[in-house]
Formats: structure tokens, C-alpha cells, sequence
């Protein structure tokens, strides 16, 4: 099936500081997204250099002017459709652009997963939520956690239903957390539709793709 979804690139907050690139995401509401993005972005100048792009103004967030790096661009693909996988208590380790890793916890990990093709190629695009969200925290005891941030790009959606200190708690205390992307984020690429369709077969995805879906929670140095 043949759909229109929006290709978003921006510079990529996850790279360390001796480093620098641009970022890949796509949606498939750009009105709603620059919305979000508005909301959740600290950079207004990059919101702004968003909503001159998503005018019809060519215009990058990185260091050239080269239209390839256009921020939003409008792609026809073929779609094969959505599913979604989902686990209770699951723990997952992500590593930050130095290298270092760290381990979060959700009481539920939900990811919305999508294959389409374009330009030749197959990718598996994943958008993930979850509830009861929480970071180890390595500075007490091991049944400790702290708050989660979100230290790379600002495609995400972090709720708390009331403040939660700033201090070690058991991840029970993080039980009304939620966290919402609200992008499709590339998790993988392949060369052939065997390739997407073996991988369509998985029941979770890979450890690979998730970091890759999930990196932005440690960013550069989180």
C-alpha cells in the first residue's frame, strides 16, 4: 500500500561533542508534530528554522545549506502496515554517545512497529511508549531508581501524574509515569524483503533496535 509520510532531519542532540550529524525521524501528521516538537524543543531557533521548512522554505539544522539536509521533506513509500509488541516489567540497558550505559525500567513497554520501503530499501521504523518509567539509580542500593530525562532529542512525551522528588525511590514510586514518542524512529534497514519479512517474524524487537529507537532517553553524555 502506497501512503505519504514526512522525513524530519535535524541536528542530532545523541552525538558526543568532538562529533556531529543529523538526525532521521518520520510522521505522519507534520501539523501535529511541529506542535509536540514546539512544546518539548528548548532550541526555538530550531523550532523556528522547523516551521520555515515546513513552509516550503529549503532550510537545514546543520552546518550546510545542501538540500538533501532540508528538515522536512515529503516521502510516498510503500507501507506494509503496523503492528504492536508489548511487555510488563521489562528492563532495558541504553548506552549515550560516550559509550557509558545505563539501565531503565518500565512496568510496561509498549512499540509500535512499522515496515516501509523507499528508495530501494526496507526499514523498520518503531515508536515506543511506556508506563511506570525509571532510571537505575548507581549511587544507593540496587533496588533503587531516579527520575527519567530525557538527554537527546526532544521527540518524546515524559508525564508525571504529580512531582516526584529528585532522589533514589523504588521503582514502584514511578508507577503513574508515562512516556510517549511521538516519532517513528529507524530501527533497522535491509536490503531485501526476505530480510523485512524475517524480521517481521521476531515476537520483540532485537537489542540493537531498541537502543536505536530508544537512544535519545541518554543522548550524548545521559
Amino acid at each position: 500500500m502506497k501512503s505519504e509520510i514526512y522525513y524530519i532531519q535535524l541536528f542530532d542532540n545523541n552525538c558526543p561533542s568532538c562529533f556531529s550529524g543529523v538526525t532521521n525521524v518520520y510522521v505522519d501528521d507534520i501539523d501535529e508534530f511541529t506542535e509536540k516538537f514546539a512544546n518539548a524543543e528548548d532550541d526555538k531557533d530550531r523550532v523556528d528554522r522547523l516551521m520555515r521548512s515546513k513552509s516550503g522554505e529549503i532550510i537545514t539544522d546543520y552546518y550546510t545549506d545542501d538540500p538533501k539536509l532540508n528538515i522536512v521533506q515529503k516521502l510516498t513509500v510503500e507501507d506494509f502496515g503496523i503492528k504492536t509488541v508489548q511487555r510488563s516489567g521489562c528492563s532495558v540497558v541504553l548506552i549515550n554517545g560516550y559509550g557509558f550505559d545505563s539501565e531503565y525500567y518500565f512496568s510496561e513497554l509498549v512499540f509500535e512497529i512499522r515496515y516501509i520501503k523507499w528508495n530501494d530499501k526496507f526499514y523498520k521504523l518503531m515508536r515506543p511508549h511506556g508506563k511506570g518509567c525509571c532510571r537505575r539509580d548507581y549511587s544507593d542500593d540496587e533496588n533503587t531508581w531516579s527520575k527519567m530525562y530525557i538527554d537527546g532529542n526532544r521527540f518524546w512525551i515524559y508525564r508525571e501524574d504529580k512531582e516526584i522528588p529528585r532522589k533514589p525511590l523504588p521503582k514502584e514510586a514511578y508507577s503513574e509515569v508515562t512516556l510517549e514518542c511521538f516519532v517513528w524512529q529507524t530501527a533497522d534497514l535491509f536490503e531485501t524483503e526476505q530480510e523485512m519479512k524475517a524480521d517481521s517474524s521476531l515476537p520483540w524487537p532485537t537489542t540493537v533496535q531498541i537502543m536505536r529507537a530508544m537512544v535519545d532517553l541518554p543522548g550524548d553524555a545521559g
